[in-house]
């Protein structure tokens, strides 16, 4: 019975994650409406807008990953000190 909850929550992180970086693209966006709008006045095309926040949103999920990837190895390190059984 506890496997099938530890695989529950294993695969409820992703759609989780996938929406929280969502909410924050969103966000990010919406903040800066204003400066996408002058920078279309100003000539920028929607491909080159596009590809700012595109950018930007990846910085940001590469940066998630590799934290996370950081913490799970040192909390992998720490768990493997611990007595098992």
């Amino acid at each position: 019975m506890g496997d099938r909850w530890a695989g529950a929550l294993g695969c409820s992180g992703p759609p989780l994650a996938s929406v929280g970086l969502y909410g924050v693209m969103a966000y990010l966006v919406s903040q800066r409406s204003r400066e996408v709008g002058i920078r279309m006045a100003l000539g920028a095309t929607s491909s080159q807008v596009t590809g700012m926040i595109v950018r930007q949103g990846l910085r940001l999920a590469g940066t998630g990953t590799l934290l996370s990837l950081l913490l799970a190895g040192g909390t992998s390190q720490a768990l493997a000190l611990l007595p098992f059984g």
